[in-house]
């Protein structure tokens, strides 16, 4: 026999997530919210929420949060997320210009090549499963803002490369002398690859370490479909193959051997130039302006689907908590 109950979210929106942890705990410990002493549709709507909300690691702080207040920085953080895309798409596409590079110079080889697979399989793997875990329209959206993102800072790194070259000349004699491949053009563009891969590396790790420090929650969980860190790694693998030398820093980021480009003013100049395009949300937005205008029939209606789409977002991130679900129970 099916028993159906009837859950009504709106007795845990304002409770603690401690509270919630403590009353699903006793509730399953004692076999049931009567046995023990809690209210029925208190502790069927507690297991229930319970049930999503046991994936997150809380801490001391966190669990101080209340499940509305959980699921608010939960859809925020969906917002802000938009700086991991525009930087995995921009230093794919970065990486990927070096690999043509090294394609047009005659440097592929068996193993670079293989190195390079790796890294576009990271990198289609998280847009198909980003389709996959999106609406087309949300998924559309956020596509067209990264790709118009990576153009607008596409066209600075040939300014970037230029300040590493001239640095690298600067430095030649002692990089050489520590084992470093004499190898300027070389070194140049595979400066420029490492310098975003550390970058996404350490934006996405900081963005999740803020969200800990700021509310006590590790939600990162959400977004391990958008982890390509691992391209780092194997561009680092490819550009060995060719007889780069690398070493660590202090941050565990890979860095050149022989060199730290990072002391000089004019390529840290010139990198800021990027980061803040990566980073301007003002700019953001005219670039999701700028492709709503190419098509007119779009631009028609962009408010109200704008409009639409934010109050979904918040809903379905919100669990829908003002309002009640039913269960079947074998």
């Amino acid at each position: 026999m099916k028993v159906t109950y009837e859950i009504d979210l709106t007795l845990v929106h304002d409770r603690s997530i401690g509270e919630i942890e403590k009353i699903s705990y006793l509730v399953t410990s004692k076999g049931g919210g009567k046995n023990a002493g809690v209210d029925q549709k208190l502790s069927i709507a507690a297991l229930y929420i319970w049930k999503e909300l046991k994936h997150y690691k809380f801490n001391a702080e966190g669990k101080k949060l209340t499940v509305r207040e959980f699921y608010t920085l939960r859809a925020a953080t969906q917002r802000e997320f938009i700086h991991i895309h525009r930087l995995n798409y921009l230093t794919y596409r970065t990486l990927q210009d070096v690999y043509d590079w090294m394609d047009d110079s005659h440097l592929l080889n068996f193993n670079v090549k293989g190195y390079w697979k790796k890294i576009e399989r990271a990198y289609n793997d998280y847009k198909k499963k980003h389709l996959v875990m999106t609406d087309l329209s949300t998924y559309r959206l956020v596509d067209e803002h990264a790709c118009l993102a990576a153009n607008e800072a596409l066209p600075l790194v040939p300014h970037l490369e230029v300040c590493i070259r001239d640095y690298l000349i600067q430095h030649r004699a002692e990089m050489v002398s520590q084992g470093q491949k004499d190898d300027i053009t070389l070194l140049t563009k595979v400066e420029v690859g490492i310098l975003f891969c550390a970058a996404l590396r350490n934006t996405r790790m900081n963005f999740f370490a803020d969200i800990i420090k700021n509310h006590g929650v590790d939600i990162s969980s959400d977004y391990t479909y958008a982890d390509i860190t691992s391209i780092g790694r194997n561009f680092v693998s490819m550009a060995e193959q060719l007889g780069v030398k690398f070493t660590t820093d202090k941050d565990g980021d890979y860095v050149l051997k022989g060199i730290s480009v990072e002391k000089s003013v004019r390529v840290d100049s010139a990198w800021n130039r990027i980061v803040d395009i990566v980073t301007d949300d003002e700019l953001m937005d005219e670039m999701v302006l700028k492709a709503i205008n190419m098509n007119p029939e779009a631009k028609k209606d962009y408010e109200a689907t704008v409009a639409k789409e934010e109050e979904e977002m918040m809903v379905n991130a919100m669990g829908d908590l003002s309002s009640k679900f039913k269960v079947g129970k074998l």
